[in-house]
């Protein structure tokens, strides 16, 4: 094998490499792309004693602490849906959570007390104004949930009420 034909092989074994990295590359991007949509999958969940506090079917916003840290509230997401009982198995109580829309925060003080003041936990600007006007539609009371701190708030979904977020978020 003289000098240009080991080249040559050498060229061919690279862009064969450098074939299956772009094809690495484009799936972890399809990968990297499905974890930002997690948010979407619909979820099973007991209706347990804190959950059976609130009635069903309801609309429902949680709010969730995003990370490890218990004590850092800096990143959160809300995450609002339906929740109803499925009626393919009526002899247990799983509840089936479909959600609608997300909204994420990477500000405020970090602390779950600047996200729960006065008794009422934190609403979003848009998707509160969304959760209530759906709420309000499907004549279902809406209810904003803390699972990880058993606290819940019903929210108002009166003409009032949609009425007034309309204007000030306009």
């Amino acid at each position: 094998m003289n000098i240009e034909e080991r080249l040559n092989n050498i060229i061919e074994e690279k862009e064969s490499r450098i074939e299956q990295l772009e094809q690495d590359i484009e799936q972890m991007k399809n990968e990297a792309d499905l974890s930002r949509m997690s948010w979407q999958m619909h979820k099973a969940f007991q209706n347990d004693d804190f959950y059976k506090q609130i009635p069903y079917p309801r609309m429902e916003m949680r709010l969730e602490r995003l990370g490890n840290d218990p004590g850092n509230w800096y990143s959160i997401q809300w995450v609002y849906g339906l929740v109803y009982k499925h009626v393919v198995d009526t002899t247990n109580d799983t509840l089936l959570f479909i959600p609608f829309g997300c909204t994420t925060s990477n500000g405020g003080r970090g602390t779950f007390e600047s996200r729960y003041v006065n008794q009422e936990l934190e609403t979003p600007f848009r998707d509160s104004l969304h959760i209530r006007v759906e709420a309000h539609l499907l004549s279902l009371p809406a209810y904003i949930v803390c699972r990880e701190k058993g606290i819940f708030n019903q929210l108002d979904i009166s003409d009032h009420a949609i009425g007034i977020a309309a204007k000030t978020r306009s």
